[in-house]
């Protein structure tokens, strides 16, 4: 991932997620190893570079914001689209620019073999009114460590019906 900045100097940002717990982890270029991000959600799913800035979701699809220039703080930007199972998560940015997450719901077949049987779509968007966090989940979790939300969400993941005249092409690990 490349950033331009008029004061600082073009870098290159490459992000992957590491070990079992799926530890969000960078490293740039003149690095000499891996640096992984503090306080960081358990089980990411996917990871993103979406408007200048990085976001991940969880195997919950709680989604949130890294920046790597402020504070190097994560926050939450809106409650999870409802869970429904067996199922895995990925960020895409669409051909019209707005960040989606799909959910692949699979179960497993009589063989023991994991097999895709649905996929669902969330469209990110803004909101005029402020959304509370949901009752019950006012918080989510980093190693071993529940994080309060105290602020209201500014979006909200509205499922989409269709995707119009969008393709999307998912494999095991990835969705574009």
């Amino acid at each position: 991932m490349r950033r331009n900045s008029d004061n600082e100097d073009d870098c290159t940002l490459v992000m992957a997620l590491i070990s079992n717990f799926s530890v969000l982890s960078f490293c740039r270029v003149g690095d000499d190893k891996w640096t992984n991000v503090e306080h960081c959600l358990n089980h990411l799913q996917d990871v993103i570079r979406y408007n200048g800035q990085i976001y991940a979701v969880d195997y919950e699809g709680i989604t949130v914001i890294y920046d790597f220039t402020g504070d190097k703080k994560m926050r939450q930007i809106a409650n999870a689209p409802k869970a429904r199972g067996d199922e895995h998560r990925y960020l895409v940015e669409s051909t019209q620019g707005d960040l989606l997450q799909v959910v692949r719901l699979f179960d497993y077949g009589r063989e023991g073999i994991c097999r895709s049987n649905d996929f669902k779509v969330y469209k990110l968007e803004a909101v005029d009114e402020p959304v509370e966090p949901v009752e019950g989940r006012p918080y989510y979790r980093i190693l071993n460590k529940r994080v309060i939300i105290r602020d209201k969400f500014k979006f909200k993941w509205v499922e989409m019906e269709s995707l119009g005249d969008q393709a999307m092409f998912k494999e095991e690990l990835d969705c574009m």
